[in-house]
C-alpha cells in the first residue's frame, strides 16, 4: 500500500487537504494545456470533533470524489499548531549529514525518544566554518501516521507531508518570485492564526496561535502576537526585523485587520491579493468567501513540490521514496549513458579526431563524478567520529561532578541517589521556583549529562523559620 502511495506518475491534477479539528479543507490543482497549473475547485466539509479515524476517512474520500479525484498525488498541509520548529545552528552543510543530526537534535526539544519522532529542515545558510543554520520542524510520529491511514483509502499515487508554512512560503514566492526582503505574512483561519516571517523563499520563523472573531478587541489581541512574534524573532533568529505585514485570508476581513494594525498598532501592514495571479475564478471566489477560511497555505502546496528534505514522511515510508527516486535517476542515467554510447558508435564511422573528442568528454564526467564522491567519504568518516564520540558513556563520577558544577547559587542539595535503570535523583531546596526551573537547562547543558533527560517532578513552596523556600525533585533519565 504504501509504496503505492509514494509512487509516481504522470497525473493531470495535485490535490491538497488539511484536516484540522472538526474541518477539512482540499483543492484541486489542474495541469493546463500549456502546463499552467489552475485551480479548479475547492471543497470544505465540518464534521464532529469526535469523528473516528473509519468514518472520517469515509467523509475525506466523499469530499474529493466531489472534486473528481481519480488516485492523483495528494498533498496533506500539517497544521502548525501540531509541529516544533527551532532556528538551530549544525556543524556541517552536507544535507545528508544534517539530516542525521538534525534527528539526534530532535529529542532535546520536545520531550520523545527520537525513534518517535519525526522531522523536517529547510538549510537557511551555510557558513565558511563549516557550520549551518537550519529551520528545524519537529513532529510527533504519531500525527503523521495517522493522517497516512486516514488518507489510504484514497489510493494515491504520491504522498507528501508538509507544514503549512511552507505552503505560504510557496505562495509569496509565486507571487513575488524576485523580492528577497524579509516579511511577515499572516494567515487568518476560522478560528486559528498562523505568522510566518520569510525571506529569499525561505521560513526564518514561524508560530500560530488561536483567537476569537466575536471577542470586541480581538484585533488588539491579535497585534500583541505579532509584537510577541517580532520580539521572539528578534531574539532567537536575526535583528534585522520584517518592515511590512502581508495577511491572506478572507478579503473583508483581512483588510479590516490590515487596517486596524497600520492605524492603530503601528505596524506597515496590507491585506496579500492573489486571486488574479493565481486566475482563480469568480465561482471558486465567492465559495472561498462564503466558507470565511484561507485556502493560502494549500495553494501554495499546490504551487510548487517541496523538497525532500521538508517532506514530512515517516522514515520508512521517506526511504521507500528515496529508493523510487534513485529509481528513476538510474533509469534517466541508463538513458543517457545509451545515448552516449549510441553517439559514440556513430563517431566510429567519424574522424579519429571525433572519437577523441568522445573520449574527453567522458574522462570529464568520471572526474566529475570522482569529485563528487571525495565529499562523501568525508562526510562518512566524520559521522563515524560523531558516533564514537556519542557511544561514551560519562563515569559516576563524572556525573556527579556535572551535576555539581551545574549547581547555581541559592540552590541547596539536600540528597543525590542513583538506582538500578541509572537515574539520577536530586533533591533539595531553593529560594524560589525560578531557580529550580532554570537549574534544569544547567543540568541539560552538562557534558556528563548528556544522555539524560532532566525534568522537575515536584517543586512545592513551604514556610519556614527563615522565610519562604522551595523543597524539589529533579529525575534526570537516561533516554
Amino acid at each position: 500500500m504504501f509504496k503505492r502511495l509514494l509512487s509516481s506518475k504522470n497525473k493531470t491534477a495535485i490535490y491538497a487537504c488539511q484536516i484540522s479539528e472538526g474541518a477539512l479543507k482540499a483543492v484541486k490543482c489542474s495541469l493546463g494545456s500549456l502546463g499552467r497549473k489552475e485551480f479548479s475547485g475547492i471543497e470544505f466539509e465540518q464534521f464532529p470533533v469526535n469523528l473516528d479515524d473509519k468514518m472520517l476517512a469515509e467523509r475525506i474520500a466523499q469530499v474529493f470524489k466531489r472534486l473528481g479525484y481519480n488516485n492523483e498525488p495528494v498533498i496533506i498541509a500539517l497544521n502548525r499548531n501540531k509541529s516544533t520548529c527551532r532556528y538551530i545552528k549544525i556543524p556541517s552543510t552536507q544535507p545528508a549529514e544534517i539530516e542525521r543530526i538534525a534527528n539526534l537534535q530532535a529529542p532535546r526539544y520536545i520531550p520523545y525518544q527520537q525513534d518517535e519522532l519525526i522531522t523536517a529542515y529547510q538549510i537557511i545558510t551555510t557558513l565558511r566554518d563549516g557550520y549551518s543554520h537550519v529551520n528545524l520542524s519537529i513532529v510527533h510520529r504519531d500525527i503523521i501516521e495517522r493522517f497516512i491511514k486516514i488518507i489510504q483509502s484514497l489510493k494515491a499515487t504520491g504522498i507528501t507531508v508538509g507544514l503549512s508554512s511552507y505552503g505560504l512560503v510557496n505562495l509569496y514566492a509565486y507571487l513575488y518570485p524576485h523580492d528577497q526582503s524579509v516579511v511577515m505574512l499572516a494567515d487568518l483561519d476560522q478560528q486559528q492564526a498562523e505568522l510566518a516571517i520569510i525571506s529569499a523563499r525561505k521560513s526564518l520563523f514561524s508560530r500560530s496561535f488561536r483567537f476569537n472573531r466575536d471577542d470586541p478587541v480581538w484585533q488588539e489581541h491579535f497585534a500583541d502576537e505579532i509584537k510577541r512574534t517580532r520580539e521572539a524573532y528578534a531574539k532567537e533568529v536575526s535583528k534585522v526585523l520584517p518592515q511590512k505585514i502581508l495577511i491572506f485570508g478572507q478579503s473583508g476581513l483581512s483588510s479590516q485587520l490590515a487596517q486596524y494594525l497600520t492605524s492603530t498598532a503601528g505596524l506597515a501592514a496590507e491585506p496579500l491579493a492573489y486571486e488574479e495571479k493565481l486566475k482563480i475564478s469568480p465561482q471558486i471566489l465567492n465559495k472561498i468567501n462564503a466558507t470565511n477560511l484561507s485556502f493560502a497555505a494549500l495553494f501554495g502546496l499546490a504551487l510548487e513540490e517541496l523538497p525532500e528534505s521538508l517532506n514530512m514522511l515517516p522514515p520508512g515510508l521517506k526511504d521507500v521514496s528515496k529508493r523510487s527516486l534513485q529509481k528513476k535517476e538510474i533509469f534517466r542515467l541508463g538513458a543517457l549513458s545509451a545515448a552516449i554510447i549510441l553517439l559514440f558508435v556513430l563517431g566510429l564511422s567519424q574522424s579519429l579526431r571525433n572519437k577523441s573528442l568522445y573520449l574527453k568528454k567522458i574522462k570529464q564526467e568520471i572526474n566529475k563524478i570522482n569529485k563528487e564522491a571525495r565529499p562523501l567519504e568525508e562526510m562518512d568518516k566524520r559521522l563515524k567520529i560523531l558516533e564514537r564520540r556519542s557511544s561514551k558513556k560519562p563515569s559516576t563520577m563524572d556525573m556527579i561532578r556535572g551535576v555539581f558544577q551545574s549547581l547555581p547559587s541559592g540552590i541547596q542539595l539536600v540528597s543525590l541517589s542513583f538506582d538500578s535503570d541509572g537515574q539520577i535523583v536530586l533533591r533539595g531546596n531553593a529560594a524560589d521556583l525560578n531557580s529550580v526551573f532554570n537549574l534544569v537547562p544547567q543540568l541539560e547543558q552538562s557534558a556528563a549529562l548528556s544522555r539524560f533527560g532532566v525534568k522537575v517532578r515536584y517543586a512545592t513552596k513551604k514556610n519556614t523559620g527563615q522565610g519562604e523556600e522551595v523543597d524539589f525533585e529533579i529525575i534526570c533519565q537516561k533516554r
